[in-house]
């Protein structure tokens, strides 16, 4: 066999395989770059949660991850009574297994709109009304529903 044929051949297999490997990537959507950055570059966390309004204080422990395009977490308090699990998927979370004290319609929207605000792309370009993110340079960050008198304290727990 001529040498310039096997090349020629070599060549013309390994071209195909470059390509088979780059058709063969799978793609998947990522989170957006806000939430991304505030729970990770592993997209996941644990952080300590103080939700305060003008009548009640609750605190706990906010489990979250991203999996299967979607943010998926849990609050749960220090006694490890789970307050509610959520998914936030394309910019639109939904409260699940709720606790009996919070699992009232109007409760439960508040909240939604306030995680589908903190994992969306609304806070971006000034944001949804009535509504803010601050953070501190140690980690912290506070969601605070103006409109709702309702702050959302986050802190990242280390391990």
């Amino acid at each position: 066999m001529c040498p310039l044929k096997t090349i020629h051949s070599i060549f013309i297999s390994l071209w195909i395989a470059i390509g088979l490997s780059c058709t063969a990537t799978h793609q998947t959507s990522v989170p957006t770059p806000l939430a991304d950055s505030l729970f990770g570059p592993e997209q996941a966390g644990t952080y300590r949660v103080r939700i305060r309004t003008t009548r009640m204080e609750m605190t706990g422990i906010l489990i979250v991850r991203y999996q299967d395009d979607a943010w998926r977490g849990s609050l749960i308090n220090e006694f490890g009574i789970k307050a509610f699990d959520f998914i936030v998927k394309k910019q639109k979370c939904r409260l699940l297994n709720t606790v009996s004290l919070l699992n009232r319609w109007y409760i439960r929207k508040i909240i939604e709109n306030d995680f589908s605000f903190l994992f969306g792309k609304e806070q971006r370009g000034g944001g949804a009304k009535g509504k803010s993110l601050t953070f501190q340079s140690n980690g912290m960050f506070t969601l605070t529903n103006e409109r709702q008198h309702i702050e959302y304290i986050f802190q990242p727990m280390t391990e």
